[in-house]
Order: structure tokens, then sequence, then C-alpha cells
């Protein structure tokens, strides 16, 4: 568990990061990725995630988080443990921008060191968009669906 843990931990990191720095308006995603790191902040004041907001798909700087987040203990606190999905969620919880954006989930210009993986995204009553999307090696998509509200609930009966 400890290793998943740990992974689960840089890449909310990881994932916060790239969505604050795109700017791309969730401010939902933003909030959790600021909580995200104004617990750990407090908590474990020598760990520093200034360097991984500068280049957030970098790998070598995840490898750097991952070993200080290992090094201060980040894996052993529940508080922390339990804010690690909030970024993910967020953007999987998303709305539109505006009334005439229909995309729930709507990526742009992210770019990786290595590989792009997403898992896992669905959008109720709106579509996905990942527009711009640079990776140097990888870029997968899996267990991804786009419904509209009607179809979904329809299915959960």
């Amino acid at each position: 568990m400890p290793a998943e843990a740990l992974q689960a931990i840089v890449d909310a990191f990881s994932a916060g990061a790239i969505v604050a720095a795109s700017g791309a308006g969730y401010a939902a995603v933003q909030d959790a990725y600021t909580g995200l790191k104004g617990l750990v902040s407090r908590k474990f004041a020598s760990l520093d995630v200034a360097a991984l907001e500068k280049d957030p798909a970098r790998e070598s700087r995840k490898q750097v988080l991952a070993e200080e987040i290992e090094a201060a203990g980040v894996v052993q606190d529940e508080e922390a443990l339990g804010l690690v999905e909030s970024p993910g969620k967020a953007l999987l919880q998303a709305q539109p921008r505006d009334a005439s954006d229909k995309m729930l989930i709507d990526l742009r210009n992210i770019k990786a060191g290595h590989s792009i993986i997403l898992k896992n995204l669905k959008a109720v009553g709106g579509g996905i968009r990942v527009d711009g999307a640079k990776a140097v090696r990888n870029f997968k998509l899996h267990d991804t669906t786009a419904t509209d509200l009607a179809e979904d609930q329809a299915g959960n009966r």
C-alpha cells in the first residue's frame, strides 16, 4: 500500500499543478489542489512543490517530489491521504464554464515529458475534450465515457 499511496500523492500533485498552470478555469480543481498543497506544507514544512509546479509533467521533478514525500512521511498521514483524490474528483465533477460550452471535462495544452495517462473519466450531460495534448512517449485514455443525462439515468435503472 505505501507504494500505491506514494504514487497517488505524486499523481495528485502533478495533476493539480497541471490544471492550475493551464488556467483551464476549473475552480474546484484548483481549490482541491490548493487545499492539498496547503495541508502538506503546514504539516510537512520541508516539502516543497515549487519545482514541480514549474514543470508538473517532468518525470525527474515528480521523482524528486516522490523522494521528499516518502522521507517526510506524508504517506502515513491519514489527513493528507484523504485529500489525495480531491483534485481528480473535482476534475471529474467540473461543470461547464458557461452554457455554450458543453464540455464537462475540457483539458487543453497538457504536456508531459514522458506519458499522459487518463483513466476512468466520465462526463454525464456533456462531453470530454482533450486538445493540444503532447506526450514524448505515450498518450493513453482508458475507461472513458461521455453520455447525456437521460442516457446515463436510463442505464442506472
